[in-house]
């Protein structure tokens, strides 16, 4: 099916949720976004920062190069990031 015609397509996982419940105090997450044909949807991780006025979702990393952090700053969906395993902050 081609991406422009999946509406609200949500990648398939019950950890995405839709980005008005995010958490609004800085807090590091997965973050989200059909970005369409043909990159469809990219994913990386992001806070969002309220500051003197200024509002908004800030993308430190995407999940790939190409395109990158492209669209995350207006991102649809997010999740919370998962755990660290063991050997990488974990015990």
């Amino acid at each position: 099916m081609p991406i422009s015609s999946m509406g609200a397509y949500r990648p398939q996982s019950p950890m995405w949720r839709d980005i008005s419940s995010a958490p609004r105090d800085g807090t590091l997450v997965r973050i989200a976004r059909d970005m369409g044909s043909p990159w469809g949807i990219v994913s990386g991780q992001g806070y969002f920062v309220d500051c003197a006025g200024i509002a908004g979702w800030v993308p430190t990393r995407g999940d790939s190069d190409i395109p990158g952090v492209l669209g995350l700053g207006h991102p649809s969906l997010w999740a919370p990031l998962s755990p660290p395993s063991k050997g990488e902050g974990g015990q």
